[in-house]
């Protein structure tokens, strides 16, 4: 793992980690719930353009045709679909962590 403040934006490979069998099975009980219940995944970044949780589970449940919602500090609501994608600006060399 990286030491101290990492740009895990650009040091993860978030492809990879949504193919291993923990996140997939995470997921898949995270939309379970979601058809039962409105859900919220709770994180710190104020901005989702910038959260690693954009881009590994909002991306994957987007994936299942899921509409994902950021609710930002200001109580507003932004759709996930209309974020600019930092994950792709020419990123830091990957370090593959898992």
């Amino acid at each position: 793992m990286p030491e101290g403040k990492a740009d895990y934006l650009h040091l993860v490979d978030y492809p990879v980690v949504m193919t291993k069998d923990w996140f997939k099975k995470g997921l898949n009980r995270l939309i379970d719930i979601s058809h039962k219940h409105r859900i919220a995944i709770m994180c710190s970044e104020e901005d989702p353009a910038t959260c690693h949780r954009h881009y590994l589970i909002g991306k994957a449940l987007m994936a299942h045709d899921i509409k994902v919602v950021h609710i930002r500090k200001d109580g507003s609501l932004q759709n996930a679909l209309g974020i600019r994608d930092l994950k792709n600006d020419p990123p830091a060399k990957q370090l593959r962590l898992l």
